[in-house]
């Protein structure tokens, strides 16, 4: 029997200082096929517009945005409907993305990101006045063959 560790971060674009975001539970473990909630808590006075963006970052691979929700869901990718899904708990000001089925495909690096509402209506200079971080070690391991492992750091 194998496990699929997959670490899971918390990443931080966000263009006003005062504010953050927090992921948790620190890991999940889950067998094949099930579901994997993972939440992101949003500092945000404005939380019901703000744009929260989940990202992947598989092992090799560059990080690419899975989805991303303000008052309704964008999907990256079409043939993600039904894979992942992404609700806000406006009384908690939480953002919880929900990964449907998960399979050893699954294995990956998801995080969270913020991007200011007035930021998102800027052109060129986007990038250059947000801040992002995210740690540079990623791990990904098999010890398991039917459960996975997701670890926030």
């Amino acid at each position: 029997m194998w496990l699929l560790r997959v670490v899971i971060l918390v990443g931080v674009f966000s263009c006003v200082s005062a504010q953050a975001l927090q992921q948790s539970p620190i890991s999940i473990t889950k067998p094949e096929s099930k579901t994997v909630l993972i939440n992101c808590h949003v500092s945000a006075p404005d939380f019901v517009t703000t744009f929260i963006h989940w990202y992947r970052k598989r092992v090799n691979a560059a990080p690419e945005r899975i989805a991303y929700v303000s008052t309704r869901l964008f999907l990256e990718n079409n043939s993600d409907d039904g894979k992942f899904s992404i609700e806000k708990d406006l009384s908690r000001f939480v953002c919880t993305l929900t990964v449907n089925k998960v399979t050893p495909q699954d294995a990956a690096t998801y995080y969270c990101a913020r991007w200011d509402a007035q930021q998102s209506k800027a052109k060129d200079n986007l990038r250059k006045d947000c801040f992002f971080k995210y740690p540079e070690i990623f791990e990904s391991m098999w010890a398991h063959s039917q459960s996975f492992t997701i670890k926030f750091q």
